[in-house]
C-alpha cells in the first residue's frame, strides 16, 4: 500500500499582453485595440481557457520592429509565451488597424489550439 501525491494545476493564471519596443510610428488604433485585447484576455472565461494548459503565466508581446509578420508560441514549464511580429510599416493608418490587431492575436490563439489540440477559445471581440 502507499499513496501518490499529485499536484493540481495552477489555481490562478497571470496574463500579461502588450507591445514591445518603440511604438512611435505604430498607429494608435492598433495600440488601443492591443490594450483592450490584453484586458479581455484576463477576464474569467479566458482565465478558465488558459488554465486548461496548466500554465501559471501567459506572456504575450507584439514586436513592432520585426522585419516580417509572424507568430511564435512556446510552452516553457508553467509559462506560455506568445510573440507576435507585426512591423509597424504593415499596419494600416486607419480603423482597419483594430481588425489587424485582432487577427494577429487570433493567429496566435489558433496556433495554441493546434499545438495543444484544445477546445475553442472565448470570443476576442468584434
Amino acid at each position: 500500500m502507499g499513496f501518490r501525491f499529485r499536484e493540481a494545476g495552477p489555481k490562478h493564471v497571470d496574463v500579461i499582453y502588450g507591445g514591445g519596443g518603440p511604438t512611435n510610428d505604430v498607429p494608435e488604433a492598433y495600440l488601443e485595440e492591443s490594450k483592450a485585447l490584453g484586458d479581455r484576455l484576463k477576464e474569467p472565461d479566458w482565465l478558465k481557457w488558459w488554465s486548461q494548459f496548466e500554465v501559471s503565466t501567459v506572456i504575450g508581446d507584439v514586436n513592432y520592429s520585426a522585419t516580417r509578420p509572424g507568430v511564435t508560441v512556446r510552452f516553457v514549464g508553467v509559462e506560455l509565451r506568445i510573440s507576435i511580429s507585426r512591423p509597424q510599416s504593415t499596419i494600416p493608418r486607419s480603423d482597419e488597424a483594430r481588425s489587424l490587431a485582432r487577427q494577429d492575436l487570433q493567429a496566435a490563439l489558433d496556433r495554441i489550439q493546434k499545438k495543444r489540440q484544445s477546445t475553442g477559445y472565448p470570443p476576442i471581440g468584434s
